[in-house]
């Protein structure tokens, strides 16, 4: 901050901003929310997340349009914001191996049907958020919470071998719909 690297000071505004929109909508819908709760990096670590999410989704229409320029910058964004997350990230690997380890218990111990796709994935987090070590790594503080629905319903669905493409069907209800482009804002 005190070299001016205005692109640094810029990305970090946008947080506080963002923060401090969120903070005032909280404290209007619940006036007894006590201000240290929104100071920590429960309540700040997915703002954080959701304007990494905002640039990714922006680098991909840059990408579409070919804007390189624009790209490099929104990436240059997301490296700084990855800075303030709190370390080590849960990667989308270790997520990957905690949920095939959860469909194996579930599994043997008859809990859950074989294929995994019948399994459902409220049952597969469950089991993920009975051990408190598996608890804090998929806390709001160390994992994409995006991320980690997305792994988990990916997962079910390279697993499965259900014909009727239930695991499939749970991976595209995590995705984002479309915007529509020939109609204006308003009607979105």
């Amino acid at each position: 901050m005190r070299n001016r690297d205005m692109k640094t000071v810029n990305t970090v505004k946008s947080v506080l901003t963002d923060h401090q929109s969120t903070a005032k909508e909280i404290k209007r819908k619940d006036p007894d929310t006590p201000d240290p709760y929104l100071e920590t990096d429960k309540y700040l670590v997915p703002v954080i997340y959701r304007q990494i999410s905002k640039r990714q989704d922006s680098i991909q229409g840059y990408k579409e349009h070919h804007r390189q320029d624009l790209v490099e910058n929104e990436q240059f964004e997301i490296d700084v914001l990855r800075k303030y997350l709190p370390q080590p990230q849960t990667t989308a690997e270790q997520v990957r191996k905690m949920v095939m380890e959860a469909i194996e218990v579930l599994r043997e111990s008859g809990l859950g049907p074989n294929d995994p796709a019948s399994m459902g994935v409220g049952k597969i987090m469950n089991w993920l958020r009975e051990d408190k070590e598996r608890t804090r790594l998929l806390a709001h503080e160390w994992a994409d919470q995006a991320m980690v629905k997305r792994v988990v319903a990916e997962t079910v669905r390279d697993l499965s071998d259900r014909p009727d493409g239930l695991g499939a069907k749970n991976v595209q209800q995590l995705k984002k719909p479309k915007k529509d482009t020939l109609t204006k804002g308003r009607y979105q």
